[in-house]
């Protein structure tokens, strides 16, 4: 009796360390899931070349009724697509839709430039004035004449987390014809590791923006920085000295210089819906790099 006593004992263990076994094995399955369909969007695929639709095959064109706006000359027709493509601050950023194993969404919305610097700084709700980008599904001879106008004639503006995917997503052939830019980082002050590592935000996307002239770095404190780690960060020795070199001796700065294009550069702070003060030493930054690109 003892020994069945024994041998059933250790059958419940083995069965308890199977039972085990299979939970842990479920939980890492369920847990990978989880981060692949929350970061997968990481991986997204983006076109590398343009597809050429100025060759092939044409649609047959009505002989009584020729498109009127064809006949207008080249100048005019310009001017018609820059008024309802361009002239804008293009927001864009990914957002799930709800669930986050999902795909996120891009998300867009626009605002006309605006001679006040801090409404365009904040794109307020009531401003809002989308380009009509289905114009650009007319037919391929619109699509071939107002496409650039779209990519050369707006700021966009972008999440530095984003980068990647969003502008990625436009295709590579897109980023030599970006000319204003406007870089969103979700803290301010920011963190070192962006000025050392810009490749953990992709910012050096910007080399293949050859044409890009304009150049703005947004910073929007996050408010559950209740701790001021933000701000106690750059209190520190090394990194104040580091502050002070940023524009000429930092990986970021390097980026920057290289945009041999580039002509305007600013840089602004937001916090709860608000422009707040740079502080002097992110002036003395903002008028140090100018200086060196300007």
């Amino acid at each position: 009796m003892p020994a069945a006593k024994s041998s059933t004992n250790l059958e419940g263990v083995w069965i308890a360390v199977g039972t085990l076994a299979a939970l842990a094995l479920f939980a890492a399955g369920y847990l990978a899931w989880r981060i692949h369909g929350r970061f997968r969007k990481n991986h997204l695929r983006v076109p590398h070349e343009r597809l050429n639709i100025s060759s092939g095959q044409r649609a047959e064109q009505p002989q009584n009724s020729p498109c009127a706006f064809f006949s207008l000359p080249r100048e005019l027709r310009q001017l018609v697509y820059g008024r309802v493509l361009g002239g804008r601050r293009v927001r864009m950023f990914m957002k799930a839709n709800g669930d986050p194993t999902k795909h996120q969404v891009l998300h867009a919305y626009s605002n006309a430039r605006s001679s006040m610097r801090e409404e365009d700084i904040l794109m307020p709700a009531n401003k809002r004035d989308a380009p009509c980008v289905s114009l650009l599904r007319g037919c391929r001879q619109i699509y071939l004449e107002a496409w650039p106008v779209f990519i050369t004639q707006n700021t966009f503006c972008v999440d530095a987390l984003d980068l990647r995917d969003i502008l990625g997503g436009l295709g590579d052939f897109a980023l030599p014809h970006i000319r204003a830019l406007c870089v969103h980082y979700n803290i301010f002050p920011p963190n070192p590791g962006l000025f050392r590592q810009p490749s953990l935000y992709s910012f050096e996307l910007l080399r293949k923006m050859t044409s890009l002239r304009v150049l703005e770095c947004q910073f929007n404190e996050n408010p559950l920085d209740r701790f001021g780690y933000a701000r106690e960060v750059w209190t520190t020795g090394p990194n104040r000295e580091f502050l002070k070199s940023i524009h000429n001796q930092s990986p970021w700065g390097e980026i920057v210089y290289g945009l041999t294009a580039l002509r305007e550069f600013s840089m602004a702070a937001t916090s709860r819906g608000q422009v707040v003060a740079l502080g002097s030493e992110w002036k003395e930054l903002e008028t140090n790099i100018r200086v060196m690109v300007c």
